[in-house]
């Protein structure tokens, strides 16, 4: 009995001890916690003299303030943190401030810091930024047609300026393929691959550049930049098919009424490593070439031929310069429609010399020949400062007979 009773004190005394010597151990481990989580140090001035009352402010990596106090006469402060991790620490009185001490609050308790106060200075900071460049697209619209983009239309790459041109809006068909845009007329600029054509490759009825060569083309109204010119209804900026590799190309066969049948090739390839070239023949033959001034089908003297030819050669010099040079030849030929059973007037007759017989109308035979050709040779360098420089002519100038 006795050593039982004794047995059970010895187990009751060793429970006892194990429960102390574990709370023990859990207030050490949160006084150590609680320790790893505080921020201690002192606040002075520059000849080292404590500094009572001074704010203490601990702020987290976003810039936030988490945690602030006031240190004591003795110039020490304790801030408590509500969690471990990084914070940077400063103290503020009036205008002297110090600076920031930057601490990493984990599982190792972390030194007492020393914040030195000194007066802040005022600086006035004056930033001074050139004027944004004029916005001028702002103010005009841009419209972009890509090659697939012309290839779903109607008739496809077989169509015409013009046709391609209705597709945009505030653009309305005029007499002789002539199109108004915005209720403005023949006030067009031509740009084939960033360089203006001159006037004189613009003919009346004919292209110098079928749809068929374009790569894209980006057609700007309104608003235009100064250096447009007064051609402002609006802005054709072409870029034009190049070689590739592997090389493309095909061979159409289009017709349709009014006799209408046009044959086409293009290819584009390359020779080499640094030589791009592209090809292309059109050519186009009609009885309606010109709107009649007769209505329905009958058409009296408007056949119409016309061949247009483009090459596009670039050689890459290097990684800095390229050397290109494009030839677009555009020749047609036009019938001036007419219209029959027309009568004399007697008193023009009466002005011509004597002997004179008139014709009937509808046998007045009248012709468009136009003959447009573009020949510029472009040199494009590009130096530290992405310069561009090109030069380009024209010959022979446009040629006109009626």
């Amino acid at each position: 009995m006795y050593s039982f009773v004794k047995r059970v004190l010895n187990a009751t005394f060793v429970t006892i001890v194990v429960a102390v010597v574990g709370g023990m151990c859990s207030v050490l481990q949160a006084a150590d916690s609680d320790k790893n989580q505080t921020i201690k140090g002192i606040v002075q001035q520059q000849d080292l003299r404590r500094v009572p009352q001074a704010v203490i402010e601990v702020k987290n990596q976003e810039g936030d303030m988490v945690s602030s106090g006031v240190s004591n006469d003795a110039g020490e402060f304790k801030i408590a943190v509500p969690e471990g991790g990084t914070y940077s620490v400063s103290a503020v009185q009036e205008t002297y401030r110090s600076e920031y001490v930057v601490l990493m609050l984990g599982e190792e308790p972390v030194n007492p810091v020393t914040l030195t106060l000194s007066k802040t200075k005022e600086v006035s900071l004056e930033v001074v930024s050139p004027l944004p460049p004029i916005q001028t697209k702002a103010s005009s619209e841009t419209y972009s047609l890509s090659r697939k983009e012309i290839d779903i239309l109607p008739r496809g790459n077989n169509n015409d300026l013009h046709d391609v041109l209705l597709t945009i809006p505030g653009a309305a068909y005029g007499s002789l393929k002539q199109v108004h845009i915005r209720q403005d007329h023949a006030n067009l600029q031509l740009r084939i691959d960033g360089v203006p054509i001159p006037d004189t490759v613009s003919s009346t009825f004919s292209d110098v550049i079928t749809p068929r060569a374009w790569e894209r083309a980006d057609i700007v109204l309104g608003g235009m930049e100064a250096n447009v010119g007064n051609k402002t209804a609006a802005l054709i900026d072409i870029t034009t098919k190049s070689g590739t590799k592997p090389g493309f190309g095909s061979v159409q066969m289009f017709g349709g009424s009014n006799k209408t049948i046009n044959p086409s090739f293009e290819y584009g390839g390359t020779i080499g490593e640094k030589f791009r070239y592209y090809f292309l023949n059109s050519h186009t033959a009609t009885n309606r070439g010109i709107e009649p001034p007769t209505l329905g089908h009958s058409i009296f003297h408007g056949q119409s031929e016309r061949n247009q030819t483009m090459f596009r050669g670039d050689y890459q010099y290097d990684n800095n310069n390229n050397i290109t040079l494009l030839f677009l030849n555009s020749i047609a030929k036009y019938q001036i429609p007419t219209s029959p059973g027309q009568t004399v007037n007697p008193t023009i007759l009466g002005l011509l010399p004597g002997g004179f017989t008139p014709v009937p109308s509808e046998m007045v035979d009248e012709n468009q020949k136009e003959n447009n050709q573009y020949r510029p040779f472009g040199l494009a360098a590009r130096y530290q400062y992405q310069k561009l420089f090109q030069f380009g002519w024209v010959f022979p100038p446009h040629q006109s007979d009626l």
